[in-house]
């Protein structure tokens, strides 16, 4: 019985281990997403410049249509 009681209070000891070791690693995979949503909507964002800023460009007859070919061709 003495036996049983230490076996089950090293099986706790492990999972107490193990949930510790889940629970930092869920921690620091929430941190990495947050820094890539933060990423993300910089990139968006300026995604989002550069087509106004090419789409202002092109309607002001400064850049060429994706039809049209260049000048050197």
């Amino acid at each position: 019985m003495e036996q049983q009681l230490i076996d089950l209070q090293t099986q706790l000891a492990f999972q107490e281990d193990l949930l510790t070791a889940l629970d930092d690693r869920v921690a620091k995979q929430d941190r990495y997403i947050r820094e890539m949503e933060t990423t993300i909507q910089s990139l968006r964002l300026l995604v989002e410049q550069l087509q106004v800023s090419v789409e202002s460009g092109a309607s002001a007859g400064g850049a060429a249509t994706p039809e049209e070919k260049p000048p050197h061709y």
